[in-house]
């Protein structure tokens, strides 16, 4: 499945929106280009998945913002260079850590016994040449945080496919 193909179905999900970058087929964004390629720059071991670096330059970025009909609420963010996302090259504390670079955060709200419950998920590409190729993941609850990321999907089309199946909801980690 091609880029714009993946790009337009996450578009569909439920209070998506993608952003535009500088490739984008309708309106595209040249200043969003100059920041993709300072950031492939700074990290060319991104140029290993096509899928992200096309999602980028046709895309730039893309969020989820839903709320629940129970008060909770998914914020699924897929950062980039572009309004609809916070700046990867501007966000505060390091992009990288141990080896990871996460390119996508997945943070749901849900309430249980009448009790907040939060859940996280985190996405990642390991830019230490290190591990394996592919998307890595990282789970957490407010009393689990320290769970290693794990391989996950072959790569960034994989992932967003599955992404875009879910409608962008991934189910509450079960080590607790």
């Amino acid at each position: 499945m091609k880029m714009a193909e993946l790009g337009a179905r996450l578009a569909g999900v439920p209070d998506a929106e993608v952003g535009r970058g500088a490739l984008h087929p309708e309106l595209p964004d040249p200043a969003v280009g100059a920041r993709v390629d300072e950031f492939i720059e700074n990290y060319p071991a991104l140029l290993g998945d096509s899928c992200y670096v096309d999602f980028l330059r046709l895309f730039g970025g893309a969020a989820i913002e839903r709320e629940r009909a129970d008060g909770g609420a998914d914020l699924v963010t897929i950062l980039g260079f572009n309004d609809v996302t916070m700046d990867m090259l501007e966000m505060d504390g390091p992009v990288v850590e141990d080896g990871f670079l996460v390119f996508a955060n997945c943070v749901y709200h849900r309430y249980r016994d009448s009790q907040l419950d939060t859940y996280e998920y985190d996405f990642a590409f390991d830019v230490s040449g290190t591990r394996k190729p592919g998307v890595y993941r990282y789970e957490s609850t407010p009393r689990n945080t320290d769970q290693p990321f794990i391989w996950h999907a072959s790569d960034f089309c994989a992932w967003l496919e599955e992404l875009t199946e879910r409608n962008g909801v991934y189910e509450r980690p079960a080590f607790e």
